[in-house]
Parts: C-alpha cells; structure tokens; sequence
C-alpha cells in the first residue's frame, strides 16, 4: 500500500507524548560536525567528526585538544565533499582497527582503516592507513556518507548515486555500478590480494551473489537510492528488530524513510523512477518490485533528510522506547515516530511527532546514540553535539546487587503500566544476596512526592516480607519506609507522600531505593522478579 503525501504531511504533528523531548550542549567548538561515534571500548569516549577531515575526542564530556585522527591534509573539502563517516568494529577492543569513509581529490570517496595507536588509546596512528574499497564518481556531491558495522559484523556504506541533477547517468539503477547502493563487504579478509584498492571480500550471502533476481555486483546490498547521508541499525543488543533504517534525500519534491527488516536485503528502492511515492521519471527499474517507502513528506517540512536512530535507550522512558527519531539539515527540524507492520507486510511510520520547538536541535547534521543507547544531535552551523532528554521525568539510572556485581543503563527495565512492559531479565546469579539497590534520577521541577511501587511474584507457597527503604542523602542513610508481603501471588505495594527534599539528591536528581529480606536461600529468584516491575515516580 501506498502513502499519498497528503497523508504523510498530516502525520507530522507538533504533539508531545505527556512529556517534552529537550537536548542540553554536552560539547561545542567544532567545526562542521557531521557525526558523533561512540567508542565501544570505553562509555566515557566518543569521538566527533568534522567534515574537512579531522575525529575529536570527548573524554568524559570534555573535549581534548588532541585529535584522534587528522586526515585533513588528504581529504578533498567543499560542498557535500569531506570526511563523512566512522566505523567501529565489533572487535575494536582488541583489534584497535577503525574505518573512514572520505573524499580524495579527482571525486574518489574511499573507505579506508586505520589502527588505534599502541601508546595512546585517544589516538590513532595516521601512517597505519589501509585503502579497504574506492569508488569513482562523475560529480563532486551524493557522496551518501555513512558507513557502518551491522549486527551480523559485515561493513554496510551507503553510496550516493554520484550527483548531478536527477541522476544523469543512472548509476542507482545500473547493476555494474556501486553507485546509488547500499554495499555490504567483509573487510576483515582480503579476496582481492592483486588489487591495492580492493582489501575486503565479499559475504557469500550477499543477496546477488546468485545472479537472481538480475546479474549484479557481488558487493551490492540494494539498489535505488539516490543520497543516503544517514542510516542505522535498530540493533538486538538493545531489544531492537535488527532492521536497518535508511534516510535518502530527495531531488526537489520529496524526502524519505526506507524501513528494511532483518536480512532482508536485495531490494530496489526506486531512484531514479521514483523519488518518495512519486514517479520521477520514465527510467525503468533494473529489477522490481520497487520498495515503498515507510515515510515521506514534502518541501513544506524539509529538504534534507538526515536519518537517525530507533530509540533503544533508558532516559526516554517507555513512552520513547522503539520510537524512531530523525531530522531534516536544512530545516533544523526533529520528529520521532513508531514502525508499523500492515496486513500488506509494509512497514509504515506512524504517530509522527514534532519535537523541534523544545529539542531546538539546530541544522541536524547527524542523530546518533552512545554506549547505552541515549540519542544525540550534531548541530553543524554551531559545531555542538547536543543530547536529547526528558524535561520532565524519572528513569532508570542502574541497579546492583552490592554484594555480588554491579550492571549500568544498559539494562531496560521501564514500566509505564502493567500492560505496557519493556524488560530484559536481569543477570542470575549463584551468590544469595540479602538487599538489591535501584538508582533512579528525576528531571522533574516539581518533588513534591515519592512513590515506590514494586509488582511481582516468587512462585512459593509461604509468603514472604519484604522491606522498603528509600536513601536519606542528608547523611547517605537509608530509611525504611515501608514492608510488603508476597504470598505467591502478584502484588502491587506503593510508598506515598515522602517529601521529595529529603530522597531525591539536588545536584543531579538521583534516587537510590533498596528491597530487602531476610529470609535466605530464595532472595535471588525473587530479587529478579521485582527488580523486573520495579519502579520510582517522583510528582
């Protein structure tokens, strides 16, 4: 089924979801910020990159003066030219290997690696270059820009259709062309050993290694697109589908967003028949059906598309969980939205949302996410990275077991109500502890009141008491503020009316409640339990 774009256009609404999405400058002072990566090594690093051709390092939200890497003497500037994209791969730790994707003067975009320096972990070794692929282009913008290691470990870039108005030569749809696709590669082997340019190989399973449904490429992953500056994996790691979201910008009429399932390559996004819902010309596609797009609006709401991330993060809260946020470049705008599956098996974004007038985001160059999902914006007329959040909430900030480990915001227990759940069960454990301690924190103005609610059940028979204490930050103290029996059954308990001044710590909002027991041998089955539906509201 197809949109019309009258009804996408009604789609982007200006209504928030009871709470309004702000961002706050965590670094500024750079100078055309296109991207911002997370270090996968480190959650206190990310690394920024600046279109002519220098990585900057935030080392815990301070930017170092040093950078990470220097390629400014190589990289050919202007325009949509430039050093376009970072890429970490599952093994960096270890490894020390990143890959770049930039310009080189005569219009070649390269991907090439690099190794993390042996004596500095905030620095790479400039003389450690490797040239992985390089593609030629007939003009100097559509140079697509992101590249990016999808949950399978393959290297995913996204190739622009080479520039020029309309696609003159129509590479998007030529099938000897790496142009105008997505492509995939393995650049972890070398299958090309005569070939200095050419250090990858390509994944057996790529989806025209077969010949079917046209002759192709090896290393294509889809065809069709015409600029795709942005796209993301809704990653499994953070309970997302594994689908990958690309945004493509359009010609002169529309802007959209492709919504590929899990593995589900081989596809045609349609450029340059067709540019969003629209035909665009009479070119015929190389291989059909052409892939609908899952959203698309007009010039009157944007004209650059610049594609993000589905929120998988915890400071959102559950209202955001699985909403995918994106923005437009040229009308400093950002929206979030939540795919849907129909009867026809399209996937469409619906409940488009404006977030634009409290997230002031600036000229959206990129949307990226770090170490624990939470989203970023890159502002590049005013080189910030701004981060988004809640201007009025409670989440979720980490757990522990005291006396056996400890487990930070990566875990994603959220509740909204009983039927609305978002959980990943937490980590077993042999050792039986005796208390298990939730660390929340509020943006809330307003700390009027504290309400603890616990829900669950142990699966045996005799009940069992449990305490309820809330941490005192007078003196670090916690106080008991009230005990609940479970006898097997699901329980709701809640503590009420508890000032907020004396629970909630005033520097950063941060509420510490603790369960406890004292009955042996059972408090780890049951500690999962509630830790699972546990939550703190602060009003």
């Amino acid at each position: 089924m197809r949109h019309t774009p009258v009804l996408v256009f009604a789609a982007l609404s200006s209504g928030s979801l009871g709470q309004n999405i702000v961002s706050t400058v965590v670094a500024t002072g750079y100078s055309k910020p296109v991207a911002m990566i997370q270090n996968p090594a480190d959650r206190n690093v990310q690394f920024v990159v600046e279109q002519d051709g220098v990585i900057r390092v935030i080392n815990n939200g301070v930017k170092l003066a040093t950078p990470f890497l220097n390629l400014s003497s190589v990289v050919a500037k202007g325009g949509e030219k430039g050093l376009l994209g970072l890429a970490f791969p599952h093994d960096y730790a270890t490894s020390g290997f990143i890959y770049v994707n930039y310009s080189l003067p005569g219009r070649i975009m390269q991907v090439s690696r690099f190794k993390r320096s042996n004596g500095n972990p905030l620095v790479a070794d400039p003389n450690s270059g490797l040239v992985i692929i390089r593609t030629e282009r007939p003009f100097d913008n559509h140079n697509g820009g992101t590249i990016a290691f999808g949950p399978d470990r393959m290297l995913y870039i996204a190739m622009g259709d080479g520039g020029g108005t309309g696609d003159p030569n129509n590479l998007a749809q030529n099938r000897t062309s790496l142009l105008g696709k997505m492509v995939r590669i393995d650049p972890r082997v070398d299958r090309y050993p005569s070939d200095p340019l050419r250090n990858y190989g390509v994944p057996p399973n790529n989806p025209f290694m077969d010949g079917l449904p046209v002759v192709a490429r090896g290393e294509i992953w889809s065809f069709g697109l015409r600029n795709p500056w942005k796209f993301s994996f809704d990653h499994p790691n953070w309970l997302g589908t594994g689908a990958m979201v690309i945004g493509d910008v359009g010609q002169g009429s529309f802007e959209e967003v492709n919504y590929e399932p899990a593995g589900e390559g081989g596809r045609n996004y349609g450029w340059k028949r067709f540019e969003g819902n629209s035909q665009f010309s009479n070119t015929l596609l190389a291989f059909g059906p052409h892939s609908i797009p899952a959203f698309v609006y007009g010039r009157s709401e944007g004209q650059s598309v610049t594609g993000g991330y589905v929120y998988r993060g915890l400071e959102l809260g559950p209202d955001y969980f699985g909403r995918y946020f994106f923005g437009d470049f040229v009308a400093g705008r950002l929206w979030s939205g939540r795919f849907t599956r129909l009867n026809t098996g399209q996937w469409v974004l619906t409940d488009v949302r404006n977030h634009t007038a409290t997230a002031q985001p600036g000229q959206v160059s990129s949307i990226d996410i770090d170490l624990v999902g939470e989203l970023y914006v890159c502002s590049y007329a005013t080189g910030a990275v701004r981060k988004l959040s809640l201007s009025n909430a409670t989440y979720i900030f980490s757990y522990a077991f005291p006396d056996t480990r400890q487990v930070g915001g990566t875990v994603r227990h959220l509740i909204a109500s009983d039927s609305n759940v978002v959980r990943l069960a937490p980590p077993t454990t042999s050792q039986r502890s005796t208390n298990l301690v939730g660390i929340f924190k509020t943006t809330r103005a307003t700390r009027s009141t504290v309400s603890v609610t616990a829900v669950g059940s142990h699966g045996i028979d005799a009940p069992l008491a449990l305490d309820v204490f809330l941490k005192r930050w007078s003196d670090g103290q916690f106080l008991r503020v009230g005990q609940f029996t479970m006898d097997g059954a699901r329980r709701v308990f809640k503590v009420n009316g508890r000032p907020a001044a004396t629970f909630v710590r005033a520097s950063d909002g941060r509420i510490e409640a603790k369960l406890t027991t004292t009955r042996s041998g059972i408090i780890s089955t049951v500690s999962q339990v509630l830790w699972d539906q546990l939550r703190v509201d602060v009003q």
